[in-house]
């Protein structure tokens, strides 16, 4: 069984504070809390825009068959491959804007996950980041975009090298009350992400709980705001035993490490379904989900490339080809 990993960072003050200058250290509470409730508040406005539905989008690089087709690449052995591309959502500026404000949490994340769990910080990086041919051409968020505010670090823990970033938001601040209504339907079922890139050490999930000052929180909700954000992982792709993870837990930033395509998992089903099921959830309490993962078909392309290089030549610049994706 791989190891599913949790781990949490240090306390988050419940006050955002912004950050000040790119070569100033930071404290997770002060920068985890602003990237948070700024997050949110785009992901609001984002979601209208958008439409992308209930405060949820998925942005980066795509290798999907699409009609009509997509560019190919015919490499001497095996099938022809997609060119990746950028997914279309991800060219909006509300998007940008989303993922501009996260991708430094997931450089500060990827800091600690590369001291506890160096592996998987040089794992991803390896297969996303220092390719001899396309270096690091399908990284999204970029590793520039995930060190933005933070001190320079070119390592492997630096940033989490992927080429997809989803992000999910739960609860609802004050004067969110339209989003309430169709952001909580975002029950994850049991399932299996079997596009999923193979990552033998996995990549870190982020669950960064957001705390609006006016709010106070008394007994069991204190310690447990949001029980059905919860993660159920099970061992293998075909289900046996499992571990619940408390993923909204109150002044602290919660980091699960494990393998979308080899472990099942899904979220747990709330006690009702009255209020979108948020029932138990207090205006005031917010919960940024940022999902990053590498897609196959993107690795299969890369691994292409890297036997022969000339593909590479023959490929049209990826940056002009912009093909709509079903979200």
């Amino acid at each position: 069984m791989r190891r599913v990993r949790r781990f949490t960072i240090e306390r988050v003050s419940p006050t955002p504070c912004p950050y000040t200058s790119a070569h100033t250290p930071l404290h997770c509470d002060t920068f985890a809390s602003a990237c948070t409730h700024s997050v949110a508040r785009i992901l609001l406005t984002a979601l209208f825009v958008l439409a992308a539905g209930g405060g949820f989008l998925v942005a980066g690089y795509g290798c999907m068959q699409t009609a009509p087709a997509p560019p190919m690449v015919y490499p001497d052995r095996g099938s022809p491959l997609v060119i990746p591309y950028t997914r279309t959502v991800g060219r909006k500026p509300l998007v940008q804007l989303a993922v501009a404000a996260a991708a430094p949490l997931m450089g500060y994340v990827a800091e600690r996950v590369g001291k506890l769990f160096p592996e998987t910080t040089t794992g991803l990086a390896a297969a996303v980041r220092c390719k001899q041919v396309v270096g690091d051409t399908f990284m999204y968020p970029t590793h520039e975009q995930q060190r933005c505010g933070l001190r320079p670090n070119d390592s492997d823990a630096g940033s989490i090298a992927v080429h997809q970033l989803a992000m999910r938001l739960a609860g609802h601040l004050h004067g969110m009350g339209n989003l309430r209504q169709i952001a909580h339907h975002q029950y994850c079922a049991i399932h299996l992400d079997s596009d999923d890139a193979e990552r033998e050490h996995g990549c870190p999930l982020t669950y960064a709980l957001y705390h609006e000052r006016s709010v106070v929180l008394s007994g069991e909700m204190a310690a447990r705001p949001m029980r059905s954000s919860d993660l159920v992982v099970f061992e293998h792709e075909n289900g046996g035993r499992c571990v619940r993870i408390q993923t909204a837990c109150p002044h602290h930033i919660a980091v699960v490490i494990l393998s979308s395509d080899t472990n099942l998992h899904a979220n747990v089903f709330p006690d009702s379904l009255q209020d979108g099921g948020q029932a138990e959830t207090p205006p005031g309490i917010a919960l940024l989900r940022l999902v990053p993962y590498g897609r196959k078909g993107i690795d299969d392309f890369v691994a292409a490339v890297e036997r022969q290089p000339e593909l590479w030549k023959r490929c049209p610049n990826f940056h002009s080809i912009d093909i709509p994706t079903v979200p």
